[in-house]
């Protein structure tokens, strides 16, 4: 019979990597709404510090948040995530620096693995330079959740 662990593994073995690329912007206060007024665009979700969690609503969200995310399917890859969210940007790129002057700002990439092959991550030098010269820093978060663990 099965492990629970087993069961986990195949149901992550059969999920789509997924890829989450954004703006991210912290440390703004209580009012996300500062945010969106120095950009001049909504954000994909935002809170603030002290906000409840939605699954756990006794909890208490611990930094506020401001995020535009790529308008991607998650399952869509990486560097088409990039892509998009950098043309949507690039047109706000002096508002995004004077966030960035303003509050932590960054250039967030976060991929799930759920798969036995894990991709390499490459980030052309257009890419680099159309981001530093948004004034953001990347920040790389990569899980990997599927596939074999026993380290062969």
């Amino acid at each position: 019979m099965d492990s629970p662990s087993d069961a986990t593994d195949d149901r992550a073995a059969e999920r789509a990597d997924e890829s989450h690329v954004s703006l991210c912007v912290f440390g703004f206060g209580d009012d996300p709404g500062v945010v969106t007024s120095v950009l001049g665009i909504a954000p994909t979700t935002a809170w603030a510090k002290g906000d409840p969690l939605p699954r756990h609503p006794k909890a208490r969200r611990t930094h506020s948040r401001w995020t535009l995310q790529s308008p991607l399917p998650l399952q869509a890859h990486v560097d088409d995530h990039i892509e998009a969210l950098l043309s949507l940007l690039e047109p706000l790129t002096e508002r995004i620096r004077d966030c960035a002057e303003r509050f932590p700002t960054e250039f967030g990439c976060a991929i799930y693995y759920y798969q036995d092959f894990t991709p390499g991550i490459h980030f052309s030098e257009q890419a680099v330079q159309r981001i530093a010269a948004l004034g953001l820093a990347i920040d790389l978060d990569l899980y990997f959740l599927g596939g074999d663990t026993d380290g062969d």
